[in-house]
C-alpha cells in the first residue's frame, strides 16, 4: 500500500514539473545589435524587455545584446528620447534594430542671433512656437498666430480691421517715449513692423507689414524675453526679440502638401435698441407732455427722426393709440445692416524635397479675410522659394525669397464721425437705408436701381451703409524679402557666413470720397 502511494506521488510531481521542462526546452537565445538611426553608430544601454514578463537585457558598449525568450515572444526596445519599438521574434535567433529619435521628446533647438542653441543650455529666457501650433489658426499675421502661446507676451490689436497691426509687449512696456515694439528678425535679418499706409492712419486703423508674411511658411518663432537678447542684437533688442525662421527643404523624396481653412466671423451680441414704433411713441409722448396737441406732436416726432416710419401723416391719435389703418413701413435694424458675417479663406500649396547636396522648398498661398463691417477686407497672395546647396566639403550657399502682394480695404473705425460702426448705434430705426415712399416701396432712379437715403437726424448727408460702399480707402502693399548667403567652413568649429538681404516694400494708397 505504501509503495502504491509513493508511486502515485512521484507521478504527480512529474506531471507538475513537465510543463516547466517543456517551457525551458522551447526557449531560444536571441542576439543582435541596436544602432542609432540618426548616426548609424552602435547604441549602448538600450533596454530590451520581453513583453509581458520581467525578463530583459541591456545593450553593451558596442550595442550588442543577448536575451532568452520564447520563439513567439515580442521584444520591446526603449531608450529615453527615442521612439520605443516592439519586434516579433517569430523564431529568429538574430534581430538587429535601429532606434529613431523622438522629435517630441528632444530638447527644443532655439535660433539665437548667429546660430542655434539647445533650450536647456541657453542661459536667457526664451520661448519657441512650432509650425504645428501656428497652423491651427487661420489668421492674417504672425502676431495673431502666437497670441496666447508665449508666457509674458502680450499681443493686442487696437483695431478689428482685417490686416491691422498688432502691438507686441514682452514683459510689459520698458519705455515712455520711444517705441515699445520688439525687434523682428526674419531668417537672421532684422526688419521692421512700421505702418506705411497713410490711408490706414487716416481711418484710425493700421496696416501690418508683418501680415505680408504667410504664417504657413514659418517653421518656428523664438521669442527672446530678457536682457540676454541685448547681448546678441544690441540696443535694438531693448524690448525683446522675435526671431522668425521660415521653412526650408529637407533631404528625401519630393513631398507635396495642400492646406485649406475656411472660417466665419460674426458679432455674437448686439445692443437692444428701440424699434420704430417704440421710438416714435416715446417722442410723441414727450411732446404731448410738453403741452403740444396730438397733430403737432406727430409732426415733431417725425421731424425728430427726419422720417415718418408710418404710412400716414397722423399715425397716433389724441389718446396716443395707433390710428385705424396705420402701420409701420420703415423699421431698420442698423446693426444688422452694418454688421454682417465675414468669411475667412486660407489656401496653401507647398512642394519640398532634396538630396544630400541640394534641398528646396517652394510654396504659394492665398488668404482672404472679410471683416464684419460692410467693406473691411484683407487679401494676400504670397509665394516662397528656398534653395540650399552644399557645393563642396567647405562651401555652402543658398537663397531664400519671399514675395507677397496684399490689398487692404479700410473703414473709418472707433467713434469717428464717418465710422459706420459708430453710426449703426446712433441712427434711429425710423431712418431707412434706401429711399421709400409712403407705402414703404423703394423709390428707384432712372436706371431702376435703389437710391441711398441721406436724410437723418444724426449726420448731414450720411448713411452708415452707403459711405463704406461708395468710398474707396485701399492700401496695396507689395513686398519682396530675400536673403542670399554663402558659408565657408575653414575647420571644424570655425565658419564664416556672409548674407545679402534686400527688403523691398511698396505701398500704394488709393482714396476716393464720394460725398
Amino acid at each position: 500500500m505504501k509503495k502504491s502511494c509513493l508511486k502515485l506521488t512521484f507521478l504527480l510531481l512529474l506531471a507538475l514539473l513537465f510543463p516547466s521542462f517543456a517551457a525551458l526546452a522551447q526557449s531560444i537565445q536571441v542576439r543582435g545589435t541596436v544602432t542609432d538611426a540618426a548616426t548609424g553608430e552602435p547604441f549602448p544601454y538600450v533596454s530590451i524587455l520581453v513583453k509581458g514578463t520581467a525578463t530583459g537585457a541591456t545593450t553593451g558598449d558596442d550595442g550588442t545584446y543577448t536575451v532568452s525568450c520564447s520563439p513567439n515572444a515580442v521584444l520591446v526596445y526603449s531608450f529615453v528620447g527615442y521612439k520605443t519599438q516592439e519586434v516579433d521574434v517569430a523564431g529568429r535567433g538574430v534581430i538587429d534594430v535601429m532606434l529613431a529619435p523622438d522629435a517630441e521628446m528632444l530638447d527644443d533647438v532655439l535660433v539665437v542671433a548667429y546660430g542655434t542653441a539647445k533650450k536647456s543650455s541657453y542661459s536667457g529666457s526664451a520661448a519657441m512656437v512650432r509650425a504645428e501650433e501656428l497652423a491651427q489658426k487661420p489668421v492674417s499675421s504672425v502676431e495673431q498666430a502666437i497670441q496666447g502661446k508665449v508666457a509674458g507676451l502680450q499681443v493686442s490689436t487696437a483695431s478689428g480691421q482685417p490686416g491691422a497691426a498688432s502691438s507686441f509687449r514682452i514683459r510689459g512696456t520698458g519705455t515712455l517715449n520711444a517705441s515699445a515694439e520688439p525687434l523682428y528678425v526674419i531668417d537672421g535679418v532684422a526688419t521692421t513692423n512700421a505702418n506705411y499706409s497713410e490711408n490706414a492712419s487716416a481711418a484710425n486703423t493700421t496696416t501690418s507689414i508683418m501680415s505680408t508674411i504667410n504664417p504657413q511658411d514659418i517653421e518656428s518663432i523664438t521669442v527672446l524675453k530678457d536682457a540676454a537678447a541685448a547681448s546678441l542684437y544690441g540696443s535694438r533688442a531693448a524690448n525683446g526679440v522675435v526671431i522668425i525662421t521660415t521653412k526650408s527643404g529637407k533631404a528625401g523624396t519630393g513631398h507635396m502638401n495642400f492646406n485649406a481653412q475656411v472660417g466665419v466671423a460674426s458679432v455674437p451680441h448686439t445692443y437692444t435698441m428701440l424699434n420704430s414704433a417704440e421710438y416714435y411713441k416715446l417722442a410723441y409722448n414727450a411732446y404731448r407732455a410738453a403741452g403740444d396737441g396730438y397733430e403737432t406732436a406727430n409732426l415733431k416726432a417725425q421731424g425728430l427722426t427726419s422720417w415718418n416710419p408710418y404710412n400716414m401723416d397722423l399715425p397716433l391719435d389724441a389718446s396716443g393709440n395707433v390710428a385705424s389703418g396705420a402701420r409701420i413701413v420703415v423699421d431698420t435694424d442698423w446693426q444688422k445692416e452694418v454688421f454682417t458675417p465675414g468669411i475667412t479663406q486660407d489656401y496653401n500649396l507647398s512642394f519640398s524635397g532634396g538630396t544630400d547636396k541640394v534641398n528646396y522648398f517652394v510654396s504659394g498661398g492665398y488668404f482672404d479675410q472679410k471683416g464684419t463691417a460692410p467693406t473691411a477686407r484683407y487679401t494676400r497672395y504670397s509665394g516662397k522659394a528656398t534653395v540650399d546647396a552644399q557645393v563642396n566639403r567647405w562651401l555652402k550657399g543658398g537663397a531664400n525669397v519671399l514675395f507677397s502682394y496684399a490689398n487692404q480695404n479700410s473703414e473709418v473705425s472707433q467713434s469717428a464721425g464717418a465710422s459706420p460702426l459708430y453710426n449703426a448705434l446712433t441712427f434711429p430705426n425710423a431712418v431707412p437705408v434706401y429711399k421709400v415712399d409712403a407705402t414703404g416701396n423703394y423709390v428707384l432712379d432712372a436706371n431702376g436701381d435703389k437710391q441711398y437715403n441721406w436724410s437723418n437726424p444724426v449726420a448731414r448727408d450720411f448713411n452708415p451703409l452707403a459711405i463704406p460702399n461708395l468710398n474707396i480707402n485701399k492700401a496695396n502693399t507689395a513686398r519682396l524679402f530675400a536673403s542670399f548667403y554663402a558659408e565657408i567652413q575653414f575647420m571644424k568649429g570655425l565658419t564664416a557666413r556672409t548674407v545679402f538681404s534686400p527688403d523691398y516694400i511698396s505701398v500704394y494708397d488709393t482714396s476716393y470720397w464720394n460725398k
